[in-house]
């Protein structure tokens, strides 16, 4: 039986070099059932997805003042029929200024993005598939905690899974400590293993850039790198409290 072929879209993904874009960018592309043009941002502009998306541009950091401006004139030039957010940071900027991006691209409706999740779903649902995962993340902060109740109630028994964290600043700027004492260990490094896209293992997801690199999957296996000197140093210094000598621990809000 063939499959009918549906009008084509093109997306805008956002941070398009964090871990996992490269399959998502792959998977979007071999969907099957239509053509998908991709046009990748990043604040890298070596990130991966610059190497796969069919159009790239560099921009500023989500939290700057200046990523709106840029991505809105991505969005006049490309015109595209939905923007992708693979950051948390990007997606508070872009939910900010949902307004002045639809003033200028006629039909990009926040409302259009939901009705996607849900249609992706189904379309998932009746092909009796359990891949691609659908998460939906809600990034708390004091404006919007009262919601976190009604995101549920909307979205329980549709996606895979909701998940809900605090704003932080992904090590970057933006979301600042104010000087909080830090109260914890962060346990991304004893529950997580980030890969880059060249072999690479980074500290933590929040280490797209490739910073603290602990290994190299092409010359070692992961139990060595999960093992090794450094990594077990780096845990060490967290159950101390002791950020000193990890500039991205020191700089992240996550750990306060």
């Amino acid at each position: 039986m063939s499959i009918q072929q549906l009008s084509p879209i093109k997306i805008i993904l956002t941070a398009c070099g964090c871990p996992g874009a490269s399959t998502l960018i792959k998977r979007l592309k071999g969907n099957g059932e239509r053509k998908v043009t991709i046009i990748g941002t990043d604040m890298n502009k070596e990130a991966i997805g610059r190497f796969l998306c069919d159009g790239f541009y560099e921009v500023p950091n989500g939290t700057s003042d200046e990523f709106i401006p840029a991505m809105m004139a991505i969005v006049e030039k490309e015109k595209p029929t939905l923007i992708f957010p693979e950051s948390s940071n990007e997606v508070l900027s872009l939910a900010k200024a949902r307004e002045k991006f639809e003033a200028i691209r006629v039909g990009l409706r926040y409302s259009e993005v939901t009705d996607n999740i849900r249609r992706l779903v189904a379309a998932r649902n009746r092909r009796g598939l359990t891949r691609p995962v659908v998460k939906l993340n809600f990034v708390l902060r004091e404006d919007n905690r009262h919601e976190k109740g009604p995101f549920i109630r909307e979205w329980k028994g549709i996606v895979d899974r909701i998940c809900f964290d605090d704003e932080h600043n992904w090590s970057r700027g933006g979301v600042e400590s104010g000087g909080r004492e830090v109260l914890h260990a962060c346990l991304r490094i004893w529950n997580t293993f980030t890969v880059l896209w060249d072999g690479r293992v980074a500290l933590c997801c929040l280490d797209y850039d490739g910073e603290e690199i602990l290994g190299d999957l092409t010359s070692q296996t992961i139990r060595d790198v999960w093992h090794s000197p450094r990594l077990s140093r780096i845990r060490q210094m967290h159950s101390q409290r002791d950020f000193s000598s990890i500039a991205l621990c020191r700089a992240c809000s996550k750990i306060r």
